[in-house]
């Protein structure tokens, strides 16, 4: 019983830090940041804003990247458990 705050749920992922301007625009899903980041791999991508929180979960299509999701700061999923 408790919450897993996002980043702690995504640990097994790669992760990128971004800018604070970058992060901005990422939350926002503005997609001349998936342009400056190298080809996708084969799993999905966190990026981060400098403080550490999730700001989007990136996923490969083909060789480009694409938003699965993009998160407000401070987000957090329940742990059932």
């Amino acid at each position: 019983s408790g919450w897993i705050d996002v980043r702690t749920a995504l640990a097994h992922l790669p992760s990128r830090t971004l800018d604070a301007a970058a992060a901005a625009s990422a939350r926002q899903g503005k997609h001349h940041v998936l342009a400056a980041l190298a080809p996708a791999g084969a799993e999905p991508l966190v990026l981060l804003a400098p403080d550490g929180g999730v700001a989007a979960i990136l996923v490969p299509a083909g060789p480009h990247w694409r938003y699965g999701r993009v998160l407000a700061p401070q987000c957090a999923l329940h742990d059932p458990a």
